[in-house]
């Protein structure tokens, strides 16, 4: 289910229509509808990743009409929907009305200020120069949301290697970064799980199993540190569970990579099987 918010709630397309294919399967659409209008102000990123999703869209289309009068809607979209081929037309006039702005990737300047600023969320200590050469190495065309997984990346390696930010870990970081696939959450447990010869659902459940405590920790460290989920987001996948709870696990594989060699090729065997998967 979506979690509302009295104030925003930022959500990718695609994860709107799985949340809506989730309340159809266990009848829980009246639930949904409520979550969603509840909401003060939704952004829905990627609108164009609904083609090929009739039924989401219709959904969409209908909590638009009701939010149109009620609630402020965002929506970001590769193209107009006029242009893309699989729109219905019914989301199409609901998406045309009120104000239409183009949104240009950004520039050198935006590049390194959004870089800086994610490695200050994490904690990163990250030179000018190393900055510099990050920036300059990714492809021109990332959004802001890959710029990020980018300094996530040189995260992740830095930690696992001990030795901090290098020039080696950034540019592994560079040939790690796809600027055409977007790794899911999904993705990355479901990988996790075959690692472990563990069912999805046992990731998922419960259980305080050690194996399972262990992998489960890795998936969701790396669900944080590969895709732009969060912790909300990444607890919820796994069974509802509470956002600190998904911070206490990263903290802690964080700890264990250090230390943990067969953690570590556990971690660079997923991120090679997540870069030939997109």
């Amino acid at each position: 289910t979506i979690e509302p918010s009295p104030r925003l709630v930022y959500l990718p397309a695609i994860e709107f229509a799985r949340c809506y294919a989730r309340a159809v399967q266990f009848d829980e659409i009246g639930r949904f509808r409520e979550e969603v209008q509840s909401i003060a102000i939704l952004i829905i990123d990627d609108v164009h990743q609904l083609i090929g999703k009739p039924a989401a869209q219709e959904e969409l289309a209908a909590r638009l009409e009701w939010r149109q009068q009620q609630r402020l809607t965002l929506l970001t979209c590769r193209r107009l929907p006029t242009q893309l081929a699989g729109m219905r037309p019914l989301l199409t006039s609901r998406m045309l009305p009120g104000l239409t702005i183009p949104i240009r990737l950004p520039e050198t300047a935006a590049r390194l200020a959004i870089l800086e600023h994610s490695a200050l969320q994490l904690g990163l200590a990250i030179a000018k120069d190393d900055l510099r050469l990050l920036e300059r190495g990714l492809p021109r065309d990332l959004p802001a949301r890959q710029l990020d997984a980018a300094v996530r990346q040189v995260d992740l390696f830095s930690r696992m290697r001990g030795g901090g930010v290098t020039v080696l870990t950034i540019r592994d970081a560079i040939a790690a970064i796809d600027p055409v696939a977007e790794i899911s959450t999904d993705q990355v447990a479901k990988l996790i799980a075959r690692r472990f010869k563990l069912k999805l659902a046992e990731l998922k459940s419960s259980t305080r199993r050690q194996e399972v405590v262990r992998a489960r920790s890795l998936a969701m460290y790396l669900s944080r540190q590969l895709t732009g989920t969060s912790f909300q987001g990444i607890g919820k996948y796994f069974g509802g569970r509470d956002h600190t709870t998904v911070m206490h696990a990263c903290q802690k594989t964080e700890t264990q990579l250090r230390d943990d060699r067969d953690l570590r090729v556990a971690v660079d065997e997923v991120r090679d099987q997540l870069r030939s998967v997109g």
